[in-house]
């Protein structure tokens, strides 16, 4: 992705704190700020907090500027809990960062049509390998969801001219930090709405989500494609049948990931994803904790 990797590693400002439990380690990407104080002093855990960037203005016009990111994601290659939420941060009047490489020298570049260029993609798609890798040995992933967003962007030099000469298109996008959530495997539309059902099956994780799923709201929908159907557990439904939430249940290892829409009161519900959720679909991460309710199910 980059010339020279670029090191997302730098702590992303939070106070000192010693963890009561060194595991599981949990990173909450773009995630509101006091959350990481909450679930540190409310469960002990060894939790971190990053971001993947923010998109920032460009004037609007058919060229193409450098995608230039900056980004901080600690110590993300041992995450075993990884909670991301898609939502961008504000747009900032620029980009925040600087661009890697000489013009003439290949790098990322996106088109202004729009007037903005997010550069998440370019951050997901670095540490893609590192996640995946997470994820096949039993990694636990949340992902408060957004649509899939499209940007025309490509890999590019400038030439002696002066004129920007393209090698090829990369097909990135905001779900780009697992390659099992592309478009080949999962295809995601923008949906809008507040009303969200449960199926009425007695089970726990169902239970669970009629508990928290007041003041929620969704804006996207997902369908597995041939190639994620049976590892695709839906959990919530929009009043027209749309699936709003699910769970991906990994063929070859105890890895999951969790889609959810946008709940309130992110805090409280991430604290409980910790305590209640994720302890008993993936009791390994949790040495600490004994008892599986769920396990058996499946799940």
């Amino acid at each position: 992705m980059w010339k020279k990797k670029k090191d997302f590693e730098n702590e992303y400002p939070s106070r000192k704190f010693t963890p009561k439990y060194q595991k599981p380690k949990t990173l909450l990407i773009d995630i509101p700020h006091e959350c990481l104080d909450y679930v540190q002093q409310s469960t002990g855990y060894n939790a971190l907090a990053g971001t993947f960037g923010s998109p920032y203005k460009v004037d609007i016009g058919d060229n193409s500027q450098p995608v230039i990111a900056k980004a901080s994601i600690p110590n993300y290659a041992e995450q075993e809990i990884i909670i991301i939420d898609l939502t961008p941060l504000t747009t900032t009047d620029g980009p925040q960062g600087e661009k890697m490489v000489s013009k003439g020298e290949l790098d990322w570049w996106a088109k202004c049509s729009h007037g903005e260029i997010d550069p998440r993609p370019r951050v997901m798609f670095n540490v893609q390998n590192a996640f995946d890798r997470i994820l096949y040995h039993g990694g636990f992933f949340v992902i408060f969801a957004q649509p899939r967003l499209f940007q025309n962007i490509y890999l590019g030099k400038v030439s002696s001219y002066g004129s920007l000469e393209i090698e090829k298109k990369i097909s990135v996008d905001n779900w780009s930090f697992l390659s099992i959530l592309s478009h080949e495997y999962l295809k995601i539309r923008a949906d809008f709405g507040h009303e969200i059902n449960v199926p009425e099956d007695d089970y726990q994780i169902f239970h669970f989500f009629r508990k928290i799923i007041n003041d929620a709201k969704y804006e996207a929908t997902f369908e597995p494609s041939y190639r994620l159907t049976k590892n695709w557990l839906p959990l919530l439904n929009n009043k027209f049948g749309g699936c709003i939430g699910g769970l991906i249940v990994s063929d070859d290892s105890k890895g999951r990931i969790l889609i959810l829409p946008q709940l309130s009161k992110k805090s409280e519900i991430i604290l409980n994803l910790l305590r209640e959720l994720i302890p008993d679909i993936s009791p390994h991460l949790f040495p600490h904790i004994e008892g599986l309710r769920w396990v058996e199910r499946g799940i």
